[in-house]
Order: structure tokens, then sequence, then C-alpha cells
């Protein structure tokens, strides 16, 4: 997250010194470069969760079989994302997730 801010600053710092010899503006670009890097000592970065989901066995439907997706958008616990997948496949008829709720 802030290192690929800070090869594009780096990018950017370069043509302002170089190209457009405009110093106000790539003494601003340095600024936030240190930003950036002050960021990645003290900004405590989330842990993301993620989870993968795979649809074996013929309880599924045809197009989900054999497939594993990973998700880390719409389920914020494992409880969450075991409780969606229940409803959106028991009206299916699959009895996969029967075993588990």
């Amino acid at each position: 997250m802030w290192e690929e801010a800070i090869i594009l600053s780096k990018e950017l710092a370069e043509q302002y010194e170089n190209e457009m010899f405009d110093f106000e503006q790539l003494s601003a670009s340095l600024r936030k470069q240190a930003q950036f890097y002050e960021n990645i000592v003290k900004v405590i970065r989330p842990k993301p969760d993620y989870f993968a989901v795979g649809y074996y066995g013929t309880g599924f439907p045809s197009f989900l079989r054999v497939s594993i997706f990973i998700d880390n958008h719409f389920f914020s616990s494992l409880a969450v994302c075991m409780s969606s997948l229940f409803h959106l496949f028991i009206p299916l008829g699959c009895s996969y997730f029967s075993e588990y709720f």
C-alpha cells in the first residue's frame, strides 16, 4: 500500500526535477514521500480476512462445482461467511450445509 505510493512518488519527483524543473512541486512531492515512509513505520495496518470457499460434490449447482473463490469484501468473520453461504444454498436443496447448521 504505502510501498506502491513511494514508487509512484519517486517517479513523479524525477519528472519534477529533470523534466519540468518545478522545484516547488518537487519539494511537496518529497514531503509527501517522507510521510509515506513514516506511515510504514507508525500506522497500524488492518489485517485483512480472506476466506477460501470451495464447492465440491454434486449437492451444488454445476456451474459452481470444483470451484474455489477467495473473498475478503463481504464477510467480517467466519460465522458471517458460513451464515451467508447457508442462506444462499439451503433453498437450493444443498445437503452439505445442512450438516453444519
